[in-house]
């Protein structure tokens, strides 16, 4: 029998495995793979605010890796679907060669900025390949509508998207769009220009219209804007900033009620002033999602106390009037949207110094929110001025209070404190577990549960939300606390768990000392207890630089 080299065969097996694991070469990467590779970097260039598109866009380069690399981004056509023509780029024979690359079957993608190029020519250069565009933007300036009207009506049944801007105010270009022409067209949207559909759009599904009204006020806003949702019937997301006609014309002209029988989300973000009286005009189905912003943009009364809460009856009484953010929902609000009726879980954030805003209030589908109320002629935000309203309007202004059984209430350690809790919370008879955020606040509410052992009866956990200045002294905050276990404990009335939330940074001695205190005070009673590292940004994130 042969011997055997054992050496030889070990050195064999090395040098193969060397050769598996050795890595591959560019030009050994599959296709597949580097079209996929290719694709996000381009995708990733679109969504950035570089100027730089066609030949010079970031992800080229990335194609001149190897010869490989640069056939199998030739060779792939979508590469090449997505075309801009503005002033650094019109130029026809660079346009054709994309054209070239992307084939004769595949769909296009197409942005034309008509801002300082030759608008006749553009649209020459898109009219032969309209058929074949899925995605079309387009931006206008000055006299261009009828050019850009005639490049609409090349266009084809592959059209899905379409979006129309105008590069100054609002104005009424009168560009009308051939829906049979169209017919799966599924997004439009529409910012300062108007756009007159010749027939329904009953197959549209996303529908955004932004600043449709001029400063001046002398667009037909409201007809336009209340017309164009007449005619699409099947929405699905609806989106308005800016859109919605003044609150003294929608009384005026008596606008329709307008529903939306598939509607799964809709966002409206507008001056607060002009939210009631349009609201009472949209129904939304029962599981929409809703979010709308009620903004003041810094025109605030000089006192919130003679502000009105309903619509002026001209327009130059409307400047004046003022709708505060407890107010923004109409009275009929239950009918247009019928998730409010039965919301169960409630959420208050105020005074969060971050991008929240300074009152939200939302549940698990829906939300209102006023982003600042910050006054640019005095200086200062107005908030405190608003608590006995807010603190007042909460629990009626969105829902039901009595159905109310998840009440969350987050409030920031710069909010001054309030004297009504107790009025407060006796609206919520339902409450099972409550969270309750910022320090001054939970020693209110420790306060208002000692004093009245009727509020909260039903009460089953607390969370308390809360981080302590480092030179706090928090000895009594604890001390309340266990106090007012006890006297409610003697009535019967004992709280079974407890979730003390205190940031993820490291904490101070005054938030360890209180944390541990609270926890400590339930321990005692053998309740359930837990400390959550999780930093919240209304009751924290005002205190995260004295952390340390």
């Amino acid at each position: 029998m042969p011997s055997v080299d054992i050496d030889l065969i070990a050195r064999v097996k090395h040098i193969n495995l060397k050769r598996e694991c050795a890595p591959l070469n560019a030009a050994d990467l599959p296709p597949k793979v580097l079209e996929y590779i290719f694709e996000i970097l381009r995708d990733e260039h679109r969504v950035t605010t570089t100027r730089d598109h066609g030949f010079l866009s970031s992800w080229i380069p990335a194609t001149w890796v190897c010869r490989a690399w640069r056939a199998v981004a030739l060779a792939t056509p979508r590469l090449w679907s997505w075309i801009d023509i503005n002033a650094r780029h019109c130029d026809p024979e660079a346009i054709a060669t994309l054209l070239a690359r992307c084939g004769s079957d595949e769909n296009l993608s197409m942005s034309l900025d008509c801002q300082a190029i030759d608008i006749a020519q553009a649209c020459e250069l898109v009219r032969p390949v309209a058929h074949r565009i899925s995605h079309l933007s387009v931006c206008i300036d000055g006299d261009q509508a009828p050019l850009i009207e005639e490049l609409l009506m090349h266009l084809g049944d592959k059209l899905g998207i379409l979006q129309l801007y105008g590069a100054d105010s609002v104005k009424e270009y009168n560009i009308s769009l051939d829906t049979a022409q169209v017919p799966n067209l599924r997004t439009l949207s529409l910012t300062r220009i108007f756009m007159h559909p010749t027939t329904e759009l009953c197959g549209l599904k996303d529908l955004t219209l932004n600043n449709m009204w001029s400063e001046n006020g002398e667009m037909h806003a409201g007809e336009y804007v209340y017309g164009l949702l007449a005619v699409c019937p099947d929405l699905e997301t609806l989106c308005m900033e800016d859109a919605l006609p003044q609150a003294a014309s929608v009384g005026i002209a008596a606008f329709p009620q307008i529903a939306f029988p598939n509607l799964r989300t809709l966002c409206v973000n507008d001056l607060a002033v002009d939210l009631p009286a349009n609201l009472a005009n949209f129904v939304v189905p029962p599981l929409a999602s809703i979010h709308i912003t009620a903004r003041y943009d810094g025109h605030l009364p000089f006192s919130f106390e003679t502000a009105t809460v309903t619509g002026a009856d001209n327009e130059a009484d409307q400047e004046d009037d003022t709708v505060l953010p407890m107010d923004i929902l109409p009275v009929s609000k239950f009918d247009n949207f019928p998730a409010l009726v039965d919301t169960v879980d409630l959420c208050l954030q105020l005074g969060t110094p971050c991008c929240t805003g300074d009152i939200r209030v939302h549940s698990a589908n829906w939300e209102f929110t006023v982003p600042t109320l910050e006054d640019e002629i005095q200086g200062t935000n107005r908030l405190p001025e608003l608590l006995d309203h807010i603190f007042m309007g909460f629990p009626t202004a969105f829902v039901d209070p009595t159905k109310i059984v998840f009440l969350q209430l987050h409030i920031a350690q710069g909010v001054p404190e309030y004297d009504g809790w107790a009025e407060l919370l006796a609206q919520f008879p339902r409450v099972v577990m409550l969270t309750i955020g910022g320090r001054n606040a939970f020693n209110d509410l420790v306060m208002a549960l000692k004093r009245d052992v009727k509020l909260l009866q039903t009460l089953f956990q607390l969370t308390v939300c809360l981080a302590a200045p480092r030179t706090a002294l928090t000895t009594a905050d604890a001390k309340a606390f266990g106090a007012m276990l006890a006297e409610r404990a003697e009535k019967g009335i004992t709280l079974e768990s407890l979730i003390v939330r205190v940031p993820e940074i490291p904490l101070n001695d005054a938030t360890f000392h209180l944390a541990s205190a609270l926890v400590a005070y339930m321990a005692v009673r053998g309740k359930s207890v837990r400390v959550q590292r999780q930093d919240c940004h209304t009751c924290h994130m005002v205190r995260l630089h004295n952390h340390a």
